[in-house]
């Protein structure tokens, strides 16, 4: 649960999202942000292998509109088969 007291919005963050390198984290998250109506561009993700090329992880800015959108995209995350963690 969000506790509104410590969040203005709209709010602005930036999220890590890990996976397995075969996985196409990319086309998930923007599924994912597409569906939850969130703030976002795809052109600033920033995309890492690990150093064994096990997993790849992504970082992206956001821009939260409110409450139910945090709680949303956050639900989708969670749901997501290929997501692994996410930050």
């Amino acid at each position: 649960m969000i506790n509104e007291d410590l969040w203005e919005f709209p709010h602005q963050a930036n999220l890590k999202i890990m996976a397995d390198a075969s996985a196409e984290l990319k086309a998930e998250v923007v599924r994912i942000f597409s569906d939850c109506s969130l703030c976002h561009d795809p052109e600033n993700f920033t995309l890492k292998t690990s150093a064994k090329g096990t997993f790849i992880s992504m970082t992206c800015s956001v821009t939260f509109e409110d409450k139910q959108q945090v709680e949303k995209v956050y639900q989708s995350f969670h749901e997501s088969s290929i997501i692994k963690l996410f930050l």
